[in-house]
């Protein structure tokens, strides 16, 4: 619509009468010159309006979710938690760096850009738990993250090469858990609620900032890697750029793993938070506002998080799987491990002819290859992997589904 039409339908709607004749007939009179604005008064005021609108485009550029979440006013209500553990907060976003299935293959083997799940705890703003996945967005890998929270992180630093104490990096099971109803779907809270007590919170449709601690990490962590690692997309990036960042990449996911580890041990160590973190017990204690101190305080005088024995939450969070016990040893997606207690105990003896070899139900975590538990008697044992695998050393999803490059 020209300005000219928008000014006639206005006299229309707003400076003009409507009349009804005695046989019922309406017609529409017009209000004299002097009772109306004029042309350019109106062209004025519309001219002030668009020069205000490309003043402040976000003001009236952005849909009503978007306004309510970046935008509307806020009352000064703050959830208060009062201890370590009371409340974590969980969500995913996509990374912006490409990585190879090997830094050292020649053939140019993409697999694309990860998924970063982070966890937080919001009493002392610390990650406690992190996963990165090659897979979109889905349940098994807010799964992985949550186990990664749940247990001590000591051997899964060690098999990043990064060596750190139990004490470096807390762990735990939250008495409420907040995230995404997309991954958080009703029968995966009730396995959260009935086998570890945990009960769980669904943020509003498209409001982010309900978790405003984990949205707000993921800018962070991204902030400090962006120019700093080959492969990096850049946002607004052409598909010229795309392609380009794809050739640059060099780095694997374990590469990437071991560096946001580094970065996450960093943070809950050295960032200083604000001073409003402190309530009256930890001003008047002098405690440091940096995230692992907190934690460290808050479990000392106010009781820390639930945990629970590493083989009760294998069994409940990592994924499932059926292994075959062979003469050679445990099969299991075409890897060969082996199994102690399978061996001395005869299930991996050859059987008389006409006998199937035992199936059993095996844990196994999809980032590595090296283990995987057997489940037998409602007893857990572990498997390795043997040398002729090795060449599989890579994740079981690592490599799925890779992009050649042409």
């Amino acid at each position: 619509m020209t300005l000219q039409g928008a000014y006639d339908e206005m006299l229309d709607l707003e400076y003009s009468t409507l009349l009804v004749a005695a046989n019922g007939r309406k017609t529409v009179a017009s209000w004299s010159d002097d009772d109306i604005p004029s042309y350019n008064q109106f062209y004025y005021h519309a001219r002030k309006y668009f020069d205000e609108q490309k003043k402040y485009p976000r003001q009236f550029q952005v849909t009503a979710a978007v306004h309510q979440k970046d935008h509307a006013g806020r009352t000064a209500t703050i959830e208060r938690i009062n201890r370590p553990g009371e409340l974590y907060q969980i969500d995913e976003t996509p990374f912006d760096v490409v990585l190879v299935a090997n830094r050292f293959s020649i053939t140019g083997l993409c697999v694309g850009s990860p998924t970063l799940y982070l966890v937080y705890d919001v009493h002392s703003n610390l990650v406690v738990g992190i996963h990165l996945t090659l897979n979109p967005p889905s349940w098994e890998g807010m799964r992985q993250a949550l186990l990664n929270a749940f247990l001590p992180k000591v051997e899964f630093c060690q098999r990043y090469g990064i060596n750190i104490n139990e004490e470096d990096w807390p762990y735990g099971v939250p008495d409420e858990l907040l995230g995404d109803n997309a991954e958080l779907r009703a029968e995966m809270s009730e396995l959260l609620e009935q086998q570890f007590n945990c009960s769980v919170r669904f943020t509003r449709s498209r409001r982010g900032d309900d978790k405003g601690l984990v949205e707000g990490g993921f800018p962070a962590f991204h902030r400090a890697l962006k120019g700093r690692l080959p492969g990096v997309q850049h946002s607004k990036q052409n598909d010229k750029g795309l392609t380009e960042s794809r050739f640059r990449a060099i780095l694997t996911i374990d590469d990437l793993y071991k560096i946001l580890i580094n970065l996450a041990l960093f943070r809950n160590k050295n960032i200083e938070l604000s001073y409003d973190k402190l309530d009256r017990d930890m001003r008047k204690d002098d405690v440091i506002p940096k995230p692992l101190a907190l934690w460290r305080w808050g479990c000392r005088e106010r009781g820390g998080p639930k945990t629970y024995s590493r083989d009760y939450i294998e069994s409940r969070l990592k994924s499932k799987g059926t292994a075959t016990i062979k003469k050679e040893g445990v099969k299991f997606k075409d890897l060969w491990y082996n199994c102690d207690w399978t061996l001395q105990n005869g299930l991996q003896d050859r059987k008389p002819a006409g006998n199937k070899s035992p199936k059993v139900v095996c844990l196994y975590d999809k980032n590595t290859t090296d283990t995987i538990t057997l489940v037998i008697d409602k007893k857990f044992y572990t498997a390795y992997l043997q040398e002729r695998s090795r060449r599989y050393i890579l994740s079981l999803i690592h490599i799925s589904e890779p992009t050649r490059l042409l």
